[in-house]
């Protein structure tokens, strides 16, 4: 066994660094809050899945595209970009939760 299999984002190769960064703060972030304790009124557990979610949004917009081109046209990966934009509007929605438990006021003036 080596250190190499400690390490908790080597399972998550495909990601690039940015999203790794996120997720590894994600993770951090929900794990405080599940120590702090669960409730839907936990701002950081709610940060800490704005987070995720915001992560393997970005993971999935920064491959919207296949890497070979046909005839010079580039091709698009659908699937990815539907997975990224239901991810930003979760992210979104988990962000506008923290902004309502807050606080802050739902309706701007």
């Amino acid at each position: 066994m080596t250190l190499q299999d400690w390490n908790p984002l080597s399972y998550f190769r495909e990601l690039g660094t940015f999203s790794k960064l996120l997720l590894l703060l994600g993770f951090v972030f929900l794990g405080v809050g599940i120590a702090r304790g669960l409730s839907p009124y936990n701002r950081t557990v709610i940060l800490g899945l704005a987070t995720l979610a915001g992560s393997m949004s970005a993971h999935y917009f920064s491959h919207w595209s296949y890497p070979v081109r046909v005839h010079g046209r580039i091709s698009i990966m659908w699937r990815n970009l539907i997975f990224g934009a239901a991810l930003l509007t979760l992210t979104a929605a988990f962000g506008w939760w923290l902004w309502v438990i807050s606080g802050r006021p739902v309706h701007l003036p």
